[in-house]
């Protein structure tokens, strides 16, 4: 049987790039993902799910692109946690990587809140908006 093996690092990648790369990376799926999803429902521009899927696989194919030389871009601590059981990921690395991977998908998610309720400089469907639990759009 074949064994396929990850992406080789660059030497001497230290564990502090490699968070801030996953930061990065993480960063960048979830906003620009859900960012496709926020901006096409909120402005009732969702036919489908083609244009989402599309920016879904963009935004996956820039955060590989961006992250792997520095950290094997997992992007995601499913990844991680599954690369830690049965690729044999280092151990003492995986809650570092989940803490980056975290932070870097709250950063994004907390953009996107952000931009909801800002009502200064708010766009012309703010007003059908509400960001709370159990929140619709009107």
């Amino acid at each position: 049987m074949a064994t396929i093996r990850g992406p080789r690092l660059q030497r001497g990648t230290s564990l502090h790039r490699a968070r801030l790369a996953e930061l990065i990376g993480t960063y960048v799926l979830v906003f620009f993902g859900v960012g496709s999803v926020h901006v096409a429902v909120l402005t009732n521009a969702l036919h489908g799910f083609w244009q989402v899927a599309i920016v879904w696989g963009l935004a996956i194919s820039l955060a590989i692109y961006a992250t792997n030389a520095v950290s094997g871009a997992h992007i995601n601590p499913a990844i991680t946690l599954a690369f830690a059981a049965f690729r044999g990921f280092p151990l003492r690395k995986v809650p570092a990587y989940l803490l980056s991977q975290l932070v870097g998908a709250f950063a994004a998610a907390a953009y996107w809140a952000r931009a909801s309720t800002n009502t200064s400089s708010a766009p012309a469907w703010s007003d059908r908006v509400s960001v709370r639990p159990g929140a619709t759009l009107r």
